[in-house]
């Protein structure tokens, strides 16, 4: 072993170097996901879009927060300052977006007066931070006909002067520089000189009006991490020669190729301190790095100032409700850090893939790990997860024998061709069943709460009135006989009124309505009868039915019923597929 030391010490100690700088690094968050979650959206971002994203970040606890782009052009973001204090809420921490200049002239020369979005933050918003962008690369931008350094310094200086001064303190505005082509720098050396006298030029300036710091953003995806570490650097070390060591440099990429997360933190290990990002990873193209994420890498690297600093729980929760806020869709189950399988447990047993450190990691950021039920899942496993989903059996009366029956009937299942899902309520309570189990009572009420198939599904609430109309009808004193109820059931199935009554309704009166026209042989009868008949009593409740129904969506999906009826027939000819 010996002969290997000088290779491991080596690699270890350049890969510990980096380690050290971001355990230690006391990361600044700048929050944009009111304006990041919007570009390249299906649908825009209306002014209640907005202002519910921002109320997340609130509750998050992320309290320097970019508003939106400002500038000539009116849009929603115009919206947002004046309805967010009328809310209570403050302006005193939160950016905006501005370019550089309003306009080039006809040879390339930005027109050199205050730009209009630092005109509209002042005049018509009065707030206290500005973002100021500029390109180094435009092929649009004549740099050799005027002097961008004095022309950015006028910028900045007008900014200083007007921006409004924050809270009851009267504290100076902030400034940050976007040196938004940051991702040409790699191939344009000479956009690359110039930020580099622009950053230098910036340093110079007396400490209390010199920018808050820069931003560089890599909006691609396409640069390797170690492009942009070497780029980052290159920056950092200018400030610091400029005696601007003290300034901010946050950064913020785009994901393109699965390097996202790596560059980002590659770039914080060598010279960036902060990020702007949002919360979740939604955003233009195929999304950003994000805050929630970030944070959580440096909280189980061993950064206690993100553990002491951020609330990781409450940005977690937050990163959840922007996604679905911004995209009008669910957070995808797989999602990294965030989503909702992100931390579940796969394998039983111990396999060395560092289980205690996931669980502390999940524990950490406030998320519960759950079972995966496949056919990695052993019994343990499986009665890990009755527990979590039932409770414990002596309370809800399920047998913990059957757990290694369930274990191989998911095998069996699988050799007879048929892959269902048992991850959710109903799907984990049905595989129980099929291995000998009974579903109690109290089972029964938890499954039916199963929120994977909402009872909202034009689908269920058409069966719902159906069923309401029927146990009405039967259980009315009016009702004389079995003749009567079976002569009239086509005209119960068709009125779809809401009752107030939801009583049980005798199972043989039951499949006899839903049944009608159907050729059902008295095998098929009695199986039915079985399925439907969950606690054994004789009778159907609604409780009973729709843990049926909603089993047979789960496992082929809404679309395979077209119609009520469609969804009846497929849940009983499928049930019993697997029953003969």
């Amino acid at each position: 072993m010996n002969k290997f030391k000088a290779i491991i010490d080596r690699a270890s100690n350049e890969a510990d170097e980096e380690l050290k700088i971001l355990q230690d690094l006391e990361i600044f968050v700048l929050d944009n996901s009111v304006r990041e979650t919007t570009v390249g959206t299906a649908r825009g971002h209306v002014l209640e879009d907005k202002i519910n994203i921002l109320k997340a970040i609130a509750e998050a606890e992320l309290n320097e927060v970019i508003l939106g782009t400002y500038g000539a052009n009116r849009n929603v973001d115009d919206q947002i300052p004046k309805h967010w204090i009328e809310l209570g809420g403050s302006l005193d921490n939160m950016w905006g977006f501005s370019e550089a200049y309003s306009a080039l002239d006809k040879y390339g020369v930005p027109i050199d007066e205050p730009a209009d979005g630092l005109l509209e933050m002042v005049n018509d918003h009065k707030m206290s931070n500005a973002i100021i962008e500029i390109d180094l690369c435009s092929p649009a931008i004549n740099y050799e006909q005027f002097d961008l350094n004095q022309f950015i310094l006028n910028q900045v200086e007008w900014a200083n002067k007007n921006l409004i001064p924050r809270g009851e303190q009267k504290l100076p505005p902030r400034i940050l520089v976007n040196l938004r082509d940051f991702a040409n720098f790699e191939t344009d050396t000479e956009g690359l000189t110039r930020a580099l006298h622009l950053i230098e030029s910036l340093g110079n300036l007396p400490s209390n009006q010199r920018p808050f710091g820069l931003m560089i953003e890599e909006p691609t995806g396409f640069l390797l991490p170690e492009t942009v570490s070497k780029l980052t650097r290159i920056i950092r070390e200018t400030m610091i020669s400029a005696n601007w060591s003290n300034g901010k440099l946050l950064v913020h990429v785009h994901c393109g190729f699965g390097l996202a997360e790596s560059t980002v933190l590659e770039a914080l290990a060598n010279g960036a301190d902060g990020i702007w990002s949002a919360v979740c990873k939604a955003g233009a193209a195929l999304g950003h790095s994000c805050s929630s994420i970030t944070l959580t890498n440096l909280a189980r690297l061993g950064n206690k100032f993100v553990t002491r600093t951020y609330n990781l729980p409450a940005i977690i929760k937050s990163a959840r409700k922007v996604h679905t806020i911004a995209s009008k869709e669910p957070v995808p189950r797989d999602q990294e850090v965030y989503g909702k399988e992100a931390f579940d447990l796969v394998f039983g047993g111990w396999h060395g893939f560092m289980g205690d450190k996931m669980g502390a990691v999940a524990s950490m950021i406030g998320v519960k790990q759950t079972i995966r039920i496949s056919d990695f899942a052993n019994a343990e496993m499986l009665h890990q997860a009755m527990i979590e989903r039932f409770g414990e059996p002596e309370k809800t009366g399920w047998d913990e024998n059957l757990c290694k029956k369930m274990e191989e009937k998911i095998d069996e299942h699988l050799l007879l061709g048929n892959s269902f899902n048992y991850n959710t309520i109903i799907g984990l309570a049905q595989l129980y069943e099929y291995s000998g189990g009974c579903i109690s009572s109290s089972m029964l009420k938890i499954i039916t709460s199963d929120s994977d198939i909402p009872d909202e599904h034009p689908l269920i609430i058409s069966l719902k009135q159906r069923w309401k109309k029927l146990s009405e009808k039967i259980n009315s004193p009016s009702h004389k006989n079995q003749k009567e109820l079976t002569s009239n059931s086509s005209i119960f199935w068709q009125n779809t009124e809401i009752t107030k009554t939801m009583e049980e309704i005798p199972i043989n009166h039951f499949i006899d309505d839903i049944f009608t026209g159907v050729n059902v042989t008295e095998k098929q009868r009695d199986m039915i009868c079985n399925l439907l008949d969950v606690d054994g009593n004789g009778y159907v409740s609604w409780q009973e039915f729709v843990f049926r129904l909603k089993w047979a969506i789960q496992q082929k999906g809404v679309l395979y019923y077209p119609t009520p009826e469609a969804l009846i027939l497929g849940t009983f000819e499928f049930i019993l597929q697997d029953f003969s």
